[in-house]
């Protein structure tokens, strides 16, 4: 079942406002806002046409959202009511309608609307959470059995040899293995073997136990590397777009279609799986209305739902296992040509350093300005490549990439600079 949307909308006598959100779990989650003022021609308008206004206008702002799906509207006024109310031969708030293939559910009063971010329940404590912990696996394997099966697990085996070796793997050994063994290699720290069975154990800072724990990880801002998966797909999806595009102001309306064509389409670059996201992801290619109509593609028959599963297990282990030998040959390749180019320069606390300037003013040509800004001091390392670099006397810090950063070696250092080194130094 498709997940709910609710969006409220308000307005007033120089503004409307508006939030989006969605019930997850039970309860409304938040996931964006949005307002603006009112011209001087929609002030004019009165309060019913205004809250319309408001309705109409927030429908059109998310309708990435909300266009061919149910939703949910709250309103404090009777906008919709009054809109529902009219004949077809009557105009609706000034000439805008909302968009075509929304429906909204239902509209709420006055006495039923209320602000989307509540206050969340208490969560349960980790006692609570182990009493209430189901663990069918238990009952259905012995800690042998479980050894067993996990050491037959391709994804799981290389962390167990490392761990039984007590080596902890080196990051460019895991660039070769699965995302899954990669996951694993995250929490090493928190990993460790009871009866010959892989365990994790979750522990917060102090020591106490804990059950719900997330490892987040950061690239440093300005760095669109540090997201390369994530930016070598928005570049293709964008010269997509463009490739696509008829007029901007209806570039999503496309998304769909783009989509499409991306997933069912084999990747035939030099540095990809050679496979279509569709296999990939569901074991078959997908059957597009064509094939159908025309018997392009045979439909294979279905003798039963279990050989159809297990069919679908097996065509998309072997999707993964011809991806990841694909994908190792590219990595490499690709790390090979990286490295030829690389001039990795590393930074320990308090050492001084300039920094690449970014920053750009109206009126002021970047080609005429200086290109670093300094001295400045390392505070912090956070990984091999981020650093933490005070810019001033006041304490302030930036985290930054190391290749936007350059050692100083002259003699004019700042009175705040040498006090902060100084500072470092001593704690060390």
């Amino acid at each position: 079942m498709a997940v709910l949307f609710i969006l409220d909308a308000d307005a007033s006598g120089i503004g409307i406002g508006s939030v989006l959100a969605q019930e997850q779990g039970g309860r409304e989650r938040v996931i964006a806002y949005a307002s603006r003022g009112l011209n001087k021609t929609e002030r004019n308008y009165c309060i019913t046409e205004q809250e319309l206004l408001a309705v109409v206008f927030f429908i059109q702002y998310f309708r990435q959202y909300l266009l061919g799906r149910r939703f949910l509207v709250r309103t404090d006024h009777q906008a919709l009511v009054w809109l529902f109310s009219l004949s077809p031969a009557q105009p609706s708030c000034k000439g805008t309608s909302i968009e075509q293939g929304t429906r909204a559910d239902k509209v709420r009063g006055a006495n039923e609307h209320s602000d989307t971010d509540t206050d969340d329940s208490a969560p349960s404590t980790s006692k609570d959470m182990e009493d209430k912990a189901v663990h069918p696996w238990l009952e259905l394997y012995s800690p042998k059995k479980m050894a067993e099966k996990q050491r037959a697990d391709p994804e799981i085996a290389p962390i167990i040899s490392a761990l039984a070796e007590n080596i902890k793997p080196s990051s460019t050994a895991m660039e070769m293995e699965s995302q899954a063994t990669r996951q694993y290699y995250v929490f090493w720290d928190s990993l460790y073997m009871k009866e010959n069975v892989l365990c994790r154990r979750f522990r917060k800072k102090n020591g106490t136990d804990e059950y719900n724990q997330i490892k987040k990880s950061r690239t440093s801002p300005r760095n669109p590397k540090g997201n390369g998966q994530v930016e070598r797909y928005n570049k293709s999806l964008l010269k997509m777009i463009k490739a696509f595009l008829i007029d901007q102001d209806e570039w999503d309306l496309f998304l769909g279609c783009i989509a499409g064509a991306y997933r069912s389409s084999p990747s035939e670059s030099k540095n990809s799986t050679k496979l279509t996201p569709n296999l990939m992801c569901f074991g078959r290619e997908v059957r597009l209305p064509a094939d159908l109509v025309y018997g392009v593609r045979e439909v294979d028959s279905i003798p039963s739902y279990r050989s159809h599963v297990e069919a679908i297990q097996e065509h998309m282990f072997r999707a993964h296992e011809v991806a990841r030998a694909y994908l190792k040959v590219s990595a490499k390749r690709s790390k090979d040509l990286y490295d030829t180019k690389l001039a990795f320069v590393t930074y320990k606390p308090g050492d001084l350093v300039w920094m690449l300037h970014e920053t750009r003013k109206i009126g002021v040509t970047p080609k005429l300005e200086k290109k670093y800004d300094g001295p400045f001091v390392v505070t912090e390392k956070t990984s091999p490549v981020n650093f933490v670099v005070q810019t001033d006397r006041n304490g302030r810090t930036v985290l930054i990439h190391h290749d936007k950063l350059k050692h100083y070696n002259g003699s004019n250092v700042p009175k705040w600079a040498s006090k902060a080194v100084k500072k470092i130094v001593n704690k060390c």
